[in-house]
C-alpha cells in the first residue's frame, strides 16, 4: 500500500512538471547609458563613487519619478499599441465584468537625473556623490514603475 502511495505521488509530480519552450531571436545589441556630459559641461560632477576630494556637505537628496496614468478609450488603447516610439504604454484591466484601458507613461531615467541635478544646483551644490538609481514596480490595478535617484549633494573645495 505504501508503494502505491509513492507511485501516485510521483505520477502527480510528473504531471505537474514544467515544459521548456523554445525561444528564438534574431539577436542584436541593446544599448543604454546615462549621459553625465551635459552636467560636467556646467562644472557639475555626478558620480557613483564616494567623495575623493575635500567637500562641504549640502544634503542628502532623493528624487522619485512616477508615471502619469490616465484612463483611456479602446480606440486610444489601439492607437498607442501601434505607435513606433510611444511616450505611453497601454494596458487593459478587467474590473468585474468590464474592461478598462489605461495609458501609463514610459519613464526615462535621464529625467530623474535632471531632477536631482536641478535640486542639488538650487541648494548650491556642484557635485553629487554616491549616486544610486533604483526602479520599483507597484500598483493595484495598473502596474506603475517608480524610479528613485538619490545621492549626497556637496560643494567641492
Amino acid at each position: 500500500m505504501r508503494k502505491l502511495g509513492w507511485v501516485l505521488i510521483l505520477l502527480l509530480l510528473a504531471g505537474c512538471s514544467t515544459t521548456r519552450e523554445n525561444i528564438t531571436s534574431d539577436g542584436g545589441y541593446s544599448y543604454y547609458g546615462i549621459d553625465f556630459r551635459p552636467y560636467a559641461e556646467q562644472g557639475f560632477l555626478i558620480t557613483t563613487e564616494g567623495p575623493q576630494k575635500d567637500y562641504n556637505s549640502v544634503g542628502l537628496i532623493e528624487v522619485n519619478l512616477q508615471p502619469e496614468v490616465k484612463k483611456i478609450s479602446f480606440g486610444e488603447h489601439n492607437r498607442i499599441q501601434n505607435e513606433d516610439e510611444p511616450e505611453f504604454t497601454s494596458t487593459r484591466v478587467y474590473n468585474g465584468n468590464q474592461v478598462e484601458y489605461y495609458a501609463v507613461e514610459i519613464l526615462d531615467i535621464q529625467k530623474a537625473i535632471d531632477g536631482i541635478y536641478e535640486l542639488a544646483s538650487e541648494w548650491g551644490a556642484n557635485a553629487i556623490f554616491n549616486l544610486d538609481i533604483n526602479s520599483t514596480f507597484s500598483g493595484d490595478l495598473v502596474t506603475k514603475e517608480t524610479i528613485t535617484v538619490s545621492g549626497l549633494a556637496v560643494v567641492l573645495d
